[in-house]
């Protein structure tokens, strides 16, 4: 609804709104997902790099939250 209103009223485009909306729960999402890959990185002992498989887990809970 609040989309509605203030796009109704010519505060801004869809295009805007949307990658404030995708900043906002990226910036907020960023601690969490560095803490989840943790907690389940480490106990399991992946081999690889911790920093492809959190961009990976990242982008994927971006994806998933945006949808």
């Amino acid at each position: 609804m609040v989309f509605l209103r203030e796009r109704s009223d010519g505060l801004y485009g869809a295009v805007a709104y949307m990658t404030a909306k995708m900043f906002e729960e990226a910036v907020l999402l960023l601690p969490f997902t560095l803490v989840l890959a943790a907690i389940v990185w480490f106990p399991v002992q992946f081999s690889g790099t911790y920093l492809l498989f959190w961009a990976v887990y990242f982008c994927t809970a971006v994806v998933g939250i945006c949808e």
